[in-house]
């Protein structure tokens, strides 16, 4: 688990504890994912660039881990 599940598994495991009799209750917590996938659609596009950098700046860090891949693929 990282970052998002992390919090959420967290916060559900905090919530159950603190209700008297638990074993009574169904507890259900959706994990997100990062939410990477949805920068460019569900996110103010300003406060993108100002926590990850321009949407470029995305698509170059992609295009040289991929490069990167192919390389020590061939070696």
């Amino acid at each position: 688990m990282r970052g998002g599940c992390e919090t959420v598994v967290s916060g559900a495991l905090r919530w159950l504890a603190a209700r008297e009799d638990a074993s009574a209750l169904t507890t259900v917590a959706l994990a997100p994912d990062q939410g990477e996938r949805y920068l460019d659609s569900v996110y103010d596009p300003s406060w993108v660039e100002r926590h990850f950098g321009s949407p470029m700046s995305w698509d170059e860090a992609a295009d040289r881990d991929l490069r990167s891949r192919e390389l020590a693929r061939d070696v």
